[in-house]
């Protein structure tokens, strides 16, 4: 073997013997809080958000789709508006839905810069998309029992409207502290600790 190679073995080998092993950063205590409330904060927004659009672009689709008289119909039996007021609040559901999305993102990305978190963005985005997954089981959930609840006996149907909003918001306030808090603890940094060895 020339000299050359053997030179480069041997760096190679130092190089190799510096990067490991390596130890996963530990997050504080504040990270940790930071996490989890801005975690639960920004997928409570962000769900808000995803719900309030589905459901003004759905009535929206219907209106589209319905007749004026029938338009009319349903804003003024449902809503007490007429039809164009109607078409105009959806409308700025919509907006106010993407707002809400937007503000969710840019929110969550801020709170965990400022906390002293690795990667805010990455950890944002992952976390959404996992929740995002999740929303849709549980929105299954919720339709079900709110459509099996049509068929109980319930005494104050607005009180349990109010309860079941608040059981809600409060799954969801859960599984968003649970996945930002996991997404921040796996884009941790490393830490390396040199084990030099002599060749």
């Amino acid at each position: 073997m020339s000299r050359l190679a053997i030179d480069q073995t041997r760096l190679l080998t130092r190089v190799w013997a510096y990067a490991w092993p390596m130890e996963r950063v530990a997050l504080t205590p504040d990270q940790r809080r930071r996490a989890t409330t801005t975690g639960a904060l920004a997928h409570v927004i962000f769900a808000v958000g995803v719900w309030l659009g589905i459901t003004s672009a759905l009535l929206l689709l219907v209106a589209a789709l319905s007749t004026a008289d029938d338009r009319e119909s349903i804003a003024q039996n449902s809503y007490g508006v007429d039809a164009a007021t109607g078409v105009l609040l959806l409308a700025v559901g919509l907006v106010a839905s993407l707002v809400l999305v937007a503000g969710s993102i840019v929110l969550s990305g801020r709170l965990l810069t400022s906390g002293g978190l690795r990667s805010p963005w990455a950890i944002t985005w992952s976390a959404l998309g996992i929740c995002a997954g999740a929303d849709l089981v549980l929105s299954a959930i919720f339709t079900f029992v709110s459509y099996a609840s049509s068929y109980w006996e319930i005494v104050d149907r607005t009180l349990f409207a109010v309860v079941g909003t608040i059981v809600v918001l409060v799954v969801v306030a859960v599984v968003g502290a649970v996945f930002w808090r996991l997404m921040a603890s796996a884009f941790r940094g490393y830490v390396v600790q040199p084990t030099p060895i002599t060749i």
